[in-house]
């Protein structure tokens, strides 16, 4: 995995995702208690804490924005929070 990368780990029924920022932090669509009280909201956390011990896959494309763009998007959007199942949940914002 590299900085920049749209990073998924599977849950059997559903699939996580999140971009990969190259240090050991993910940005993803959050629920953790110390965010929001529940509420998901985007947010760095650890690699740890987005995998939670499950493999994680790299999404490929065959075109990409460069990763600084990439990482900038995702950092700009954290603390956003809105989140639907279907119009805006966390393979949205991934890609």
């Amino acid at each position: 995995m590299a900085k920049g990368d749209h990073i998924l780990v599977s849950y059997g029924l559903y699939t996580h995702h999140g971009i990969d920022l190259g240090d050991g932090t993910v940005v993803e669509w959050s629920k953790g208690q110390e965010y929001s009280k529940g509420q998901p909201i985007i947010a760095r956390v650890s690699f740890e804490e987005f995998s939670k011990g499950q493999a994680v896959t790299v999404v490929e494309y065959s075109h990409c924005d460069p990763p600084e763009i990439v990482v900038g998007r995702a950092l700009s959007r954290i603390g956003e929070t809105g989140y639907d199942l279907i119009f805006s949940n966390c393979e949205h914002f991934a890609t």
